[in-house]
């Protein structure tokens, strides 16, 4: 008999065993009886609502993130992505920090093709920088996305990257868009991306 059969059995035998006044021992005994009768089956699995709480999720279940809505920012129709813009100036690290502070937890955003590119300059506007989630800080000859996405798009201004080793990736709002490297330690607003 599986736990969820068991479960309703011995909830209804015991509200039955008790309106009829019979004491615990007696409702225990009839359940044996009742539960001895029946023919073994496949278990029946238990509602979500009635797992234990270490059981894990039922099949239907989804990540607790995974439905979060997007609020206070924009879903982008091609891929489902969320982005939000902080206007609040940052250091890369803690424009980083912030975005996986916030619930769920997001990342400066990753610019992985064009069309990703134009929906983030929509949303950010063109009338600053805005960090992104490109860095060379863990390998100096090497700009990576904090997410550990291929490097295969890139809309660097002529000249960039150019800032050497420990160097951040920011839009550049008034160049339209295209991306120059600065040095990690400036202050910049940021846009956040959930995936």
């Amino acid at each position: 008999m599986g736990q969820g059969q068991w479960f309703a059995l011995a909830l209804v035998v015991g509200w039955v065993g008790c309106a009829q006044g019979l004491t615990p021992d007696q409702v225990d005994a009839r359940l044996q009886l009742r539960t001895d009768a029946l023919p073994d089956s496949a278990p029946m699995p238990m509602p979500d609502a009635m797992q234990p709480p270490d059981a894990p999720p039922g099949p239907d279940a989804q990540p607790p993130d995974a439905m979060a809505p997007c609020t206070g920012g924009q879903v982008n129709p091609q891929n489902g992505h969320c982005y939000q813009v902080f206007s609040v100036a940052q250091a890369w690290n803690a424009a980083q920090a912030a975005c996986q502070a916030l619930v769920p937890s997001e990342h400066l955003a990753t610019l992985t093709s064009a069309s990703e590119h134009a929906f983030v300059v929509g949303l950010a506007g063109t009338s600053t920088d805005w960090w992104i989630g490109l860095t060379n800080q863990a390998n100096p000859a090497v700009f990576a996305w904090v997410t550990g996405e291929p490097l295969v798009f890139t809309n660097w201004e002529a000249g960039d990257p150019n800032h050497g080793a420990g160097a951040c990736a920011r839009l550049k709002g008034l160049a339209g868009g295209l991306w120059a490297d600065a040095g990690c330690a400036d202050l910049h607003g940021y846009v956040c991306e959930r995936d």
